[in-house]
């Protein structure tokens, strides 16, 4: 008897139906999330491929994107109770980022075009 009571009482509780909306919202988010790394993924691979280096900038957004999908997933799956952005803080890299240098082979090519 006291079974039903807690299934009926968690079926009640407000808190759990805030957070399904909550994981909706950031299930989209995700979605949209994945398209824009999608997009990183192709300009970085193209800027690579055409000039030799990575774009900083872009490495950067990249690993702010990654930190945030793992916010996400840590939320949906309930190991967190944090909430992502835009309820939480935008996740920020305490990694330094080191760009590589060009590949000597790249620069005697591109010094002989």
């Amino acid at each position: 008897m006291s079974d039903e009571k807690n299934i009926e009482a968690c079926i009640k509780d407000k808190g759990v139906w805030m957070r399904l909306l909550y994981m909706i919202l950031f299930a989209i988010l995700y979605s949209i999330a994945e398209v824009v790394i999608f997009a990183v993924v192709v300009y970085q691979f193209l800027t690579v491929l055409f000039t030799g280096n990575k774009d900083e900038r872009i490495l950067k957004l990249g690993q702010s994107l990654s930190l945030y999908v793992c916010e996400v997933f840590q939320f949906l799956t309930f190991n967190s109770e944090t909430k992502p952005y835009p309820m939480g803080e935008w996740p920020v890299s305490k990694l330094s980022i080191v760009v590589d240098e060009p590949k000597p082979d790249m620069e005697k090519e591109n010094s002989k075009s």
